[in-house]
């Protein structure tokens, strides 16, 4: 089984062609689940992505709470970060996730995925890295299956974890808050299903100027946000008028998905 947490759609293409690889299949990690429980298996994989240069809170908070139902003696653990620029601490980390469980995660690696957050880094898309990504992939499946121990250096830097503070004081200030432009919305509600925690949500409103709507009970409404966004970008790459953005920051065409996911593959969640 291989367990994988996405927001634009990249680590689940990962997960996926990695899957079809191992003859496994994969598992979205329920971050609403109070005690998630890891069914017993040969291998267990964890696909994540890089967030302010570390694996996301909602992930560490998932581990926290997940349970192993087999024997950690004969399951092969391995990960698998995905990232766009810096690493970060973010295989450390994960390890450090899995060790405070009591899991040895054997084998512990990375590839590069294009970068979601081009429009607030002021960098283009780069999409070259999906088109070696087979190769890759084909390596890292090759050491799954051989059982394999990596041996690549997983150093956990003080500067990058303060820059990953950082980070997070820069997203949860007004200056890029998040915000929906009411004039683009045209209340899909896509957002609201896409949100792996809730953020987003419909309030309805009672259109007071129209008789026969208020007759009917017919309603109108607005998107709203509850503020606790963790920015995995997804309600912003996958809104299909760019009405969300990030305080200046308009992704109005400028918008990425991974080219080989559906958004109905993300509604699972």
């Amino acid at each position: 089984m291989i367990y994988y947490f996405t927001g634009t759609g990249n680590s689940l293409d990962v997960a996926k062609r990695l899957a079809a690889l191992l003859d496994d299949t994969v598992q979205l990690m329920d971050i609403h689940e109070a005690q998630p429980v890891i069914e017993s298996a040969p291998s267990i994989g964890f696909v994540v992505l890089v967030h302010n240069f570390d694996i996301p809170d909602a992930v560490k908070d998932w581990f926290r709470r997940a349970r192993f139902s087999g024997s950690c003696g004969q399951t092969y653990f391995y990960g698998l970060i995905t990232y766009g620029g810096a690493e970060g601490n973010a295989r450390a980390n994960l390890r450090r996730a899995c060790l405070k469980k009591g899991w040895d995660l054997v084998y512990n690696t990375m590839v590069m995925v294009p970068d979601n957050a081009g429009p607030i880094i002021r960098r283009p898309y780069d999409l070259t890295s999906l088109y070696t990504l087979d190769e890759r992939l084909a390596r890292i499946a090759e050491a799954v299956k051989g059982r394999r121990r990596s041996h690549e250096e997983e150093p956990y830097s003080y500067k990058m974890a303060l820059k990953t503070e950082l980070s997070k004081l820069y997203l949860d200030s007004p200056v890029v808050a998040m915000k929906i432009d009411h004039h683009r919305c045209i209340r899909c509600r896509l957002c609201e299903r896409l949100c792996p925690v809730e953020n987003m949500y419909f309030k309805e409103k009672k259109k007071k100027k129209d008789r026969e709507a208020k007759a009917s009970k017919s309603y109108a409404g607005k998107m709203k946000l509850r503020g606790h966004c963790i920015h995995c970008l997804a309600c912003i790459h996958w809104c299909p008028t760019g009405a969300i953005r990030m305080g200046y920051i308009d992704f109005m065409n400028r918008q990425y998905t991974n080219p080989y996911i559906k958004v109905q593959e993300l509604l699972k969640r």
